[in-house]
């Protein structure tokens, strides 16, 4: 059946392809009329007569020229069927043809833009890694991508963490979430991928309390080491000890700064962290305020816990070049959020009131109303910590 004017064609292309048909919409007309080369004629007749001759084939030329299509091409594919299927997806929905050449590398860089370099060091971190793992995808335009793409991606880290898999189907959902913002994609494909990871769940271990009485002991336990990194030198165990008597994140204590410490009243003003129901107040327990004293002599603004270069301290950064080489030499296997593990363990071992708990690690508590912090509540979170014991 043949089309209409304008709308399109599915051609074959020459070659071994795997995709050798692509289907081509008609972008616009090009006027350009059919002529014949007369100048054989003037060697046959005067000039005078050639003149004339020619001047009458222009103006037939130019009443009669005919108008050639301009195509583009929207797509190759491995079936007719298929191209034939775009062409008649383009004609009912036309869509901007140089949107839809964007690729998966460049709408990350959006995402990067507009939302990761917003984000706290924790999870800009799991979004830049996850990103690393899929390069096969770096090229590939946008509306090209299916699940299978990003399942393949999702599937080579089979032997991982379910973690490292939820990653990139987070990233995923956030690249579609702009695609389909900008309308460079009909459908989000990354809804259908699925986590495949075989790997069981890392078990949590609280410190035990001989490990406790150990990063005490060794308050003063700095990292040295030839290599040259941003925390060589620096002095760190106390944020082990933040960690474990306050139930903290890891990217909540490396985002802490001086103003959000309040030690005259005893409370932490924790804002901006991973959930909402995590904007709290922290109690600080009576064994931190010297802790935290120090901190704040030495770092009056901004982050208390800083690198040797006076910077706010990267996760990954404290990972491997603290906390784990911390860890080695002091025979213990954990991972920061342990601390935080250890502080809910303990702190109901110490028989902590559940709601108020609950309020100050940040699990949302319906007895008790987000976000409202009273005096006689901050006291009253004051009180409970001071039970714990560990």
């Amino acid at each position: 059946m043949k089309h209409p004017n304008g709308y399109g064609t599915v051609k074959k292309l020459s070659g071994k392809r795997r995709r050798p048909y692509a289907a081509y919409i008609t972008t616009g007309y090009e006027m350009g009329a059919k002529r014949k080369n007369i100048a054989f004629l003037k060697d046959m007749i005067s000039p005078e007569l050639y003149a004339q001759v020619e001047a009458e084939c222009n103006a037939y030329y130019e009443k009669n020229r005919s108008a050639k299509q301009v195509q583009k091409c929207i797509g190759y594919y491995e079936k007719r069927a298929d191209a034939l299927v775009a062409l008649a997806d383009y004609n009912k929905s036309p869509y901007d043809l140089d949107k839809r050449t964007i690729t998966f590398q460049q709408v990350y860089e959006i995402l990067k833009e507009e939302k990761l370099e917003k984000m706290k060091p924790a999870a800009k971190s799991a979004y830049i890694s996850a990103y690393k793992k899929c390069g096969n995808l770096y090229n590939m335009r946008m509306n090209e991508i299916v699940t299978t793409h990003m399942q393949n991606v999702v599937n080579e880290y089979a032997d991982k963490s379910k973690s490292t898999q939820n990653n990139l189907l987070k990233l995923f959902h956030a690249v579609y979430k702009i695609a389909d913002k900008n309308n460079f994609v009909d459908k989000d494909y990354s809804k259908f991928v699925e986590i495949t990871s075989e790997k069981e769940s890392k078990v949590k271990t609280p410190f035990s309390r001989e490990e406790v009485r150990l990063v005490w002991d060794n308050i003063e336990w700095i990292q040295k080491s030839e290599r040259k990194h941003a925390l060589t030198g620096v002095p760190l165990m106390d944020s082990v000890l933040v960690m474990l008597y306050t139930g903290m994140r890891i990217g909540e204590l490396l985002d802490l700064k001086a103003e959000d410490v309040h030690l005259e009243e005893r409370w932490i003003d924790l804002r901006g962290t991973k959930t909402a129901a995590a904007r709290r107040v922290v109690p600080i327990h009576k064994k931190l305020m010297p802790i935290l004293e120090r901190r704040i002599v030495l770092n009056s603004t901004g982050h208390i816990f800083k690198s040797n270069k006076g910077k706010q301290i990267e996760y990954h950064s404290y990972l491997t070049s603290f906390f784990d080489p911390m860890c080695e030499e002091l025979g213990m296997k954990h991972t920061p959020h342990e601390c935080r593990h250890s502080f809910a363990t303990y702190a109901a071992a110490s028989k902590l009131n559940p709601v108020y708990l609950k309020k100050i690690i940040g699990h949302s508590a319906q007895d008790l109303t987000q976000d409202t912090y009273t005096h006689a509540l901050i006291e009253d979170l004051i009180a409970e910590i001071d039970k714990y014991t560990i």
